[in-house]
């Protein structure tokens, strides 16, 4: 599996299927993609299997974050980091986060303290920032470390 594709599957744990939410700017989202910013690509979605809305969504995010990112660039596993801050902040945020931090730990604070600056104004999405932050970061330890991560859980 190359780190698009372990990306994408974090993306989509966290992103799920449909959501409606009536605080949400984005309007009807479809794994993460908003039908404020990418109306016909939702639209297909809404229309489409499941299988073939998952290809749609892969095909955008590659092109409009993990490619304007220079993901392909970066070092495990700054690079499936950088591409979920760009999914869940946008490009820009993600690329000024990513200039100033001193590492992938450091990026995550970054992100985190992020999250608790613009909290007190999207409450009921605060909880699920930070939790996706720190399901990302038990991923990343998992991986680097699988042996200390599970007995760190138990």
């Amino acid at each position: 599996m190359d780190n698009f594709d372990r990306a994408m599957d974090f993306v989509f744990k966290w992103e799920g299927y449909r959501s409606d939410h009536p605080n949400d700017p984005g309007g009807l989202t479809m794994l993460g993609l908003s039908s404020k910013y990418y109306p016909g690509e939702v639209a297909e979605m809404s229309a489409a299997p499941e299988h073939r809305a998952r290809e749609i969504a892969r095909e955008v995010y590659r092109r409009e974050y993990w490619d304007r990112c220079g993901c392909a660039e970066l070092d495990y596993p700054l690079d499936i980091i950088v591409m979920d801050t760009a999914v869940n902040m946008g490009v820009s945020r993600a690329l000024e986060l990513k200039a100033g931090a001193a590492g992938w730990q450091d990026y995550l604070f970054k992100r985190i303290a992020r999250y608790a600056d613009i909290g007190s104004k999207r409450p009921e999405f605060l909880r699920g920032w930070i939790n996706r932050a720190l399901d990302l970061y038990a991923a990343v330890r998992a991986e680097e470390h699988p042996i200390s991560a599970m007995t760190e859980r138990v």
